[in-house]
């Protein structure tokens, strides 16, 4: 028989005396889905499977890595030397992790230690549209000084990496103080259309009868802010340009009581480039940091005459320019300095896309921030000594051994990713997952539960033992204790062997 989800379904259905070719009302085949996915990922997670090796570029300045959410724990880390070693990362409790160390003054180009998992709100990716690689980034500078407004002229916040909506109530954080903030709404600094919300503005659809949307360059991912004019009270993200004179929206947010737009609202149709913050108590804008703002500091240098590539700006004298500044085209493209010659600025990438030949670009140092939900869902991984250099685009010099969670089954011929040796676990597991969700009486939960923990256990740790063709190791069978002299040629068991035999 295979092993796939339609075996799982019709042993469970057996089990529980129901027709196999029926969806029962107390156990209906969703809740049986949902029962064995739960199965599957926790016998993965007890039996520490589905070993899966992923590689991770370092950046320069950063110690906490999120990561991805199919990874159930981390077995061991590796840094890949220029010569393709893998040198031990040591694995080091939270808490001695953190003691004695300053990350900003704890550098090197070889990290030797981490630690899994912390946790934090999850970080969004924004559209950057970096070439040739970058298309999303989760950090940023603002180009803008501001007390209370996020300004990035390189980012667009109404496109997010994993789709999740930039809402009311995130936390903004000002790296570089170490302040926080939380947001309000968002806002755009170029409108690339203005007008008045007319007759068929609904709860998904904006109809402004005088507006040419298609000639005004609006696309998917631009956001429609109500008022027009002053601070902004509503926002939403734009999903299809019907035609000249209708958008369809999605995600309203607003921070006060409206739910749509109504028709005679004013409104401002642009790139997402503003985060403003909230001013309710008990945080109003930045608290928590240095100066509580977002600062960018005076032009160092100013280079004219310019051609781009994706990581150089050449042109006019750099004098004044450091590694580390964030070099801003006139246009509003900008990048992180990492070289600095005479007449060229070497950058990571541009965020906001490749300048046009003929921009200006200054040299500035300005805030780095981030945007993270306020549920902290994320985990984390922390690494230490903090990158002193990046890796170059394409190399990535952390390697990671880690636990991944299953591919769960779509359809009932979709096969199990979990070898059939695991099919008694799995099976006690879905029996007391099908009864959880059927609101069988806890009693009987818990028995089916405990049956499961007890099966389990037997097959913990089963992917480590030592294959059945390898030799004994003679010095990890040693019997320890008063008698060893005694024992020294006897097994753990009392079985003797002789100790010249073993290879």
């Amino acid at each position: 028989m295979a092993w796939d989800r339609q075996e799982l379904k019709n042993w469970i259905k057996d089990r529980r005396l129901l027709d196999r070719d029926k969806d029962d009302g107390r156990l209906p085949d969703d809740f049986i889905h949902t029962a064995i996915n739960d199965a599957l990922r926790d016998v993965a997670d007890r039996c520490d499977m589905l070993g899966e090796t992923r590689t991770m570029p370092l950046k320069a300045g950063q110690w906490e890595y999120p990561m991805p959410d199919d990874i159930n724990d981390i077995r061991s880390v590796w840094f890949v030397d220029t010569n393709g070693t893998r040198i031990p990362v040591t694995y080091l409790s939270n808490s001695k992790f953190t003691a004695w160390r300053d990350p900003d003054d704890d550098q090197s180009t070889q990290p030797s230690y981490f630690t899994y998992p912390a946790f934090q709100g999850e970080v969004l990716s924004f559209r950057a549209n970096a070439p040739d690689l970058s298309d999303y980034v989760p950090q940023s500078w603002v180009t803008t000084a501001s007390i209370r407004t996020a300004i990035d002229s390189g980012i667009n916040f109404g496109l997010t990496l994993s789709g999740k909506r930039i809402e009311p109530g995130m936390i903004l954080v000002n790296i570089t103080d170490g302040s926080i903030g939380y947001v309000e709404v968002v806002d755009i600094t170029t409108n690339k259309s203005s007008g008045t919300a007319t007759a068929g503005t609904n709860t998904n659809t904006l109809v402004a009868s005088a507006e040419d949307f298609v000639s005004d360059g609006v696309a998917v991912g631009d956001i429609i802010c109500t008022p027009s004019t002053g601070v902004v009270t509503g926002y939403a993200f734009v999903k299809e340009v019907t035609n000249l004179t209708t958008l369809v929206y999605e995600g309203f947010q607003s921070s006060g009581t409206a739910l749509r737009f109504e028709p005679t609202d004013t409104i401002k149709v642009g790139v997402a480039t503003e985060i403003r913050l909230s001013e309710a108590t008990p945080h109003p804008g930045l608290r928590d940091g240095a100066d509580n703002t977002f600062d960018v500091g005076a032009v160092k240098a100013t280079i004219t005459g310019t051609t781009f590539t994706n990581t150089t700006a050449t042109g006019s004298d750099t004098s004044g320019a450091e590694s580390g500044d964030i070099a801003i085209a006139s246009g509003g493209s900008h990048g992180l300095v990492s070289g600095v010659d005479d007449n060229e600025l070497t950058v990571d990438r541009w965020i906001g896309g490749l300048p046009s030949a003929g921009e200006s670009v200054v040299a500035r140092v300005c805030d780095k921030y981030q945007v993270q939900t306020d549920f902290r869902i994320e985990r984390v991984m922390k690494i230490g000594p903090t990158p002193s250099t990046s890796d170059t685009t394409g190399s990535e010099s952390l390697e990671i051994l880690c636990n991944t969670v299953p591919r769960f089954p779509v359809q009932d011929d979709d096969p199990i990713e979990i070898p059939q040796k695991f099919e008694r676990p799995i099976r006690a597991c879905l029996m007391w997952r099908a009864a959880e969700r059927a609101g069988d009486d806890q009693n009987s939960v818990d028995k089916l539960e405990a049956k499961y923990d007890a099966i389990v256990r037997r097959y913990q740790g089963d992917i480590y033992e030592t294959p059945l063709d390898e030799p004994m190791s003679a010095w990890s069978n040693r019997h320890r204790g008063a008698r060893m002299r005694e024992r020294r040629f006897e097994d753990s068991r009392g079985i003797p062997w002789d100790i010249t035999s073993v290879s």
